[in-house]
């Protein structure tokens, strides 16, 4: 998608250094995925202590390696 943005001035150089990135369009992906990762895990973390797990999960790994085991001889 094509997007004309008015960015401050000294903006776009901060970001090409922080991120690391090549081009204006690949420091702004990476900002926008950073940013988009950073509230889904704000909203993980909001949800602590409000959820409960069953415990079967660890059951599930274990049988899981179990049956790796036996198809690949490793373990």
């Amino acid at each position: 998608m094509r997007t004309t943005l008015n960015v401050r001035d000294g903006l776009f150089e901060e970001l090409l250094e922080l991120t690391g990135a090549r081009t204006k369009t690949e420091a702004v992906r990476i900002a926008i995925e950073g940013f988009v990762r950073q509230r889904k895990l704000e909203r993980l973390v909001a949800l602590r202590g409000r959820l409960e797990f069953d415990e079967t999960w660890r059951e599930l790994r274990e049988i899981e390696n179990r049956e790796y085991e036996d198809d690949y001889g490793e373990g």
